[in-house]
């Protein structure tokens, strides 16, 4: 007889504090679930809660208050631009998933005030800006918007190809030795007191959607940011995270939290072995347009293989530890 694990999770309520996050993330994972199952039927029995999880979104999505979105190891802030564009692509997804277009409309009213008037850009317009940032009103500041891929892999428009083209160009400004750093700049230290020469390569991979939309467009992190970017923001994330895992610095599975730049660039600081490695398959989920089984497919172009080496990588590292 098989063990399963229990997840009863924080009843207690102690659990961290990410409701947009979550909420929106909730949408999110059950239409790619309508989508790419056919099976539209499922989720119906739960209309009645996901409505009252939409109302929830409507009204605290625009500005978020001060809450964490996901990545931990930067404490929560009010006004975080990227939460708030998870929040309106959430939206976006639930309007799908309930059949009720009001969200789709508080959706697109959303994302044109956080982009068209540039409410979360660097700049006062549109026209002057380069970048999302990191929170509303601090023109220096950003972060991987790794929400994008959804965005893009769903199909959702919610924000024009042109956000997505705008902050490919200036993750490629941004790329240090061996990746993207999860936030900057790196002289500023009010994210958590001393700068963040890190990345998350879960992350990663999918916060590069601009050249993907084309045909269907810091390590994790990185590799989810890349997917919706760039085909040069997707090759250097995956070149540099086949140069972290193959370094030889590191005898972990698979970290993806390390340094990308300074002296210390390649040696890992956390997580290991977490299930978010899953997200190295962002770049080919959406070249693919689906999740295919891969081995009966030929890989489209080098960065195709390149990814499959990365694959083989973790592998090779899990089958030299389990032997130890």
């Amino acid at each position: 007889m098989l063990d399963y694990p229990v997840a009863p999770g924080h009843n207690d309520g102690n659990a961290e504090q990410m409701p947009l996050f979550e909420t929106s993330s909730l949408f999110i994972l059950l239409l790619a679930y309508q989508k790419y199952s056919g099976n539209s039927k499922w989720i119906q029995q739960y209309h009645g809660l996901l409505e009252s999880y939409a109302q929830y979104l409507v009204p605290n999505s625009l500005y978020p208050a001060s809450q964490l979105i996901s990545v931990d190891a930067i404490p929560g802030t009010a006004n975080q631009t990227a939460l708030a564009i998870q929040s309106a692509i959430g939206l976006q997804a639930a309007s799908i998933i309930t059949g009720n277009a009001s969200y789709s409309a508080a959706a697109a009213q959303y994302a044109n005030t956080i982009y068209n008037n540039a409410l979360g850009l660097d700049g006062a317009t549109l026209a002057s800006s380069t970048h999302f940032t990191y929170n509303y009103g601090k023109s220096s500041t950003w972060n991987t918007v790794f929400s994008a891929f959804s965005d893009v892999l769903l199909g959702l428009k919610t924000f024009p190809s042109s956000a997505w083209d705008m902050q490919s160009t200036w993750y490629l400004s941004q790329m240090q030795e061996l990746g993207l750093p999860f936030a900057g700049p790196v002289t500023d230290l009010d994210y958590i007191g001393t700068p963040i020469t890190w990345g998350l390569s879960d992350w990663s991979k999918s916060t590069y959607p601009s050249i993907m939309i084309q045909y269907l467009s810091n390590s994790q992190t990185d590799i989810v940011t890349a997917a919706a970017s760039s085909n040069a923001v997707q090759s250097i994330v995956v070149n540099t995270t086949h140069a972290f895992l193959t370094n030889g610095l590191n005898t972990i599975p698979f970290g993806t939290k390390y340094y990308v730049q300074g002296p210390t660039a390649g040696q890992w600081i956390g997580n290991k072995a977490r299930s978010t490695v899953g997200s190295n398959f962002a770049i080919l989920a959406l070249d693919q347009g689906t999740w295919p089984d891969l081995s009966s497919k030929t890989s489209k172009a080098s960065k195709g293989r390149k990814v499959h080496s990365v694959i083989r990588a973790v592998t090779d590292v899990a089958g030299k530890l389990s032997r130890r």
